[in-house]
């Protein structure tokens, strides 16, 4: 509900939301209601601030002997293209210098 006019979303009407204005039954819009419960000062629900600086973690993904040596193929082949590229354009800049 924009600006709290009671008209809606793009003026479709009341209760056509998420539920955030004056027509849920509040006597205030619902986004001044705040988060909702646990996540006050220390977040609640397990993200409390005991654990902020240990995001994500995820064991480090097991790789085969095989699919390691086929991978480092693929990485090897990639960057010998990437080095060709480059000496390609060395040369071409080399060239323009000597015009």
């Amino acid at each position: 509900m924009p600006w709290g006019d009671r008209t809606g979303p793009l003026g479709m009407g009341p209760r056509t939301g998420r539920g955030l204005g004056f027509c849920s039954g509040f006597n205030s819009p619902g986004f001044l209601k705040g988060p909702g419960w646990g996540f006050g000062r220390g977040w609640g629900r397990g993200r409390g601030w005991r654990w902020f600086w240990a995001m994500n973690y995820f064991p480090e993904e097991v790789t085969s002997p095989v699919d390691e040596k086929e991978l480092l193929k693929e990485e090897a082949e990639s960057l010998k293209r990437r080095l060709a590229a480059i000496e390609k354009r060395l040369s071409q800049l080399e060239q323009a210098e000597q015009k």
